[in-house]
């Protein structure tokens, strides 16, 4: 399936500021440019100092019995992610892909390997979430 037709689930990282979310698009010196959810549009780079929350999320779920990320999605199929872990018995499977009809396979390099599958083989997809203001704060307050 041509990846136009997904969406990206995670990673992704967002800020709260006065109150509303955004995503966090990017880092620029001690600032993070903030955009509008819905639309995409720049609103700002803003102070991290000023900003309320800045948290990471990232999706995760259940294929074959092994933890995964979900990169992206669509109405059918997500695109997971599998980073290193058992790197052998991903090989084995990735090498018996008729096994697993409605699953298409990937080796990006030795040890990540990517796999497009019906929604319906993964369990457990659950969101994650990680503080990024909290440790940038206590780093700052260090070099003072």
């Amino acid at each position: 399936m041509p990846m136009s037709e997904f969406s990206t689930v995670s990673p992704r990282n967002y800020a709260r500021y006065q109150g509303k979310t955004y995503v966090a698009h990017e880092r620029v010196a001690s600032s993070v440019r903030l955009n509008d959810i819905d639309t995409g549009n720049e609103i700002a780079a803003v102070p991290i100092d000023d900003l309320d929350e800045w948290y990471a999320t990232t999706v995760k779920g259940i294929f074959l019995d092994h933890d995964f990320q979900v990169l992206m999605e669509n109405s059918e199929s997500y695109l997971l992610l599998f980073i290193a872990g058992d790197g052998q018995w991903a090989a084995r499977t990735w090498a018996q892909e008729d096994k697993y009809p409605g699953c298409s396979f990937s080796q990006l390099d030795r040890f990540t390997f990517e796999v497009t599958v019906p929604k319906e083989m993964v369990t457990d997809a659950h969101e994650e979430r990680r503080d990024i203001l909290g440790p940038w704060r206590r780093k700052q307050e260090g070099l003072r």
